[in-house]
């Protein structure tokens, strides 16, 4: 069953966005990718609370990569039917998300000495 995640939307960056796109393309989906500018990100955050969020087939949006990523796996094929290879799955996810997010806020913020410390 090919996803309704219709659009992808994120900041002009890979980031957190890049599972979700190899997902859809691997899976044959059909899909817009849109951009929000840095600049426009603080009056959409209270909406939204964070990056990336998806545009479904009836209009309705999710937000947070984490549960996309997990949803379009298993809407595709791609999420293991073991349990336990399931849990790996998601420990190793979780892993590099708590990586990932160290990294990013300072990242952004040109923090070089954050970054060497944390590194």
């Amino acid at each position: 069953m090919p996803s309704d995640v219709r659009k992808v939307t994120y900041f002009p960056l890979h980031g957190r966005r890049s599972a979700l796109l190899f997902q859809l393309a691997h899976a044959g989906c059909e899909f817009e990718v849109s951009h929000i500018k840095m600049e426009d990100w603080p009056a959409l955050k209270p909406k939204y609370g964070g990056l990336p969020f998806v545009t479904m087939a009836d209009g309705s949006e999710l937000t947070e990569g984490m549960p996309i990523s997990r949803m379009i796996a298993l809407e595709n094929g791609q999420y293991p039917e073991d349990q336990l290879q399931g849990y790996e799955n998601d420990r190793l996810c979780n892993i590099y998300y708590d990586l990932f997010n160290a990294m990013t806020g300072p990242f952004l913020k040109n923090d070089m000495k954050a970054i060497e410390e944390d590194a």
